[in-house]
């Protein structure tokens, strides 16, 4: 069986380690995933669901586990993951994603329990944004 997945961008970042993969099974995309530790409130908010986070990520969070899809052993107490295969926005580069998923873990230090039950904290980059206001035209 062919392997599909292109382990693209290994980074830390704000104490948190972050895995890029970039996925060719049937058209290139990008998959994020970023470390979240057991001691920290966004941990204990996406065992229950990645989803409840509120931190708004590309299409939404997809991937929640104690194991992380990445040959490597790579640190990190729990993964939450998003991808970026969705027709109605435009590709972005590894770099963009990198960026993307750097904002992403500077959000998540900010999560406190009390602010998962009411608002959600927005990262959507202006290259998603872009995409979306042309859709819409």
């Amino acid at each position: 069986m062919k392997d599909d997945t292109t382990y693209a961008k290994t980074v830390k970042h704000k104490g948190r380690n972050i895995v890029v993969n970039e996925i060719t099974a049937y058209e290139d995309y990008f998959c994020a995933y970023v470390s979240l530790r057991d001691e920290e409130p966004a941990h204990k908010i996406a065992r229950q669901s990645p989803t409840n986070l509120p931190v708004d990520v590309h299409g939404g969070f997809t991937y929640g586990s104690d194991k992380l899809p990445h040959p490597e052993s790579v640190e990190g107490d729990y993964w939450i993951g998003w991808d970026y295969a969705h027709s109605f926005s435009e590709d972005p580069d590894l770099e963009e994603v990198v960026s993307d998923a750097k904002t992403v873990a500077e959000k998540l230090g900010l999560v406190t329990v009390k602010q998962a039950a009411r608002e959600k904290l927005s990262i959507e980059p202006d290259w998603y944004k872009k995409g979306l206001r042309q859709l819409y035209k």
